[in-house]
């Protein structure tokens, strides 16, 4: 699947939520939710589809992965 939205969005929450991100964290983490579920919506997709996307993220970063 080719999709350039997704992979738009993908990288933006990448930067937005990296360690290095200039935005501060709580910041950035409205802005992902609100990106991610506006981009699902448009999509049909479910709420867990978007709990999965962040729980990426944000499991790498914090060793949540695993769990």
């Amino acid at each position: 699947m080719d999709d350039q939205t997704l992979v738009s969005l993908m990288s933006e929450l990448a930067r937005l939520l990296s360690r290095r991100s200039a935005t501060p964290r709580k910041a950035a983490l409205r802005i992902a939710h609100h990106k991610l579920r506006a981009f699902a919506e448009a999509r049909r997709y479910s709420e867990e589809w978007c709990d999965g996307v962040l729980l990426t993220f944000l499991g790498a970063r914090n060793d949540l992965a695993a769990a």
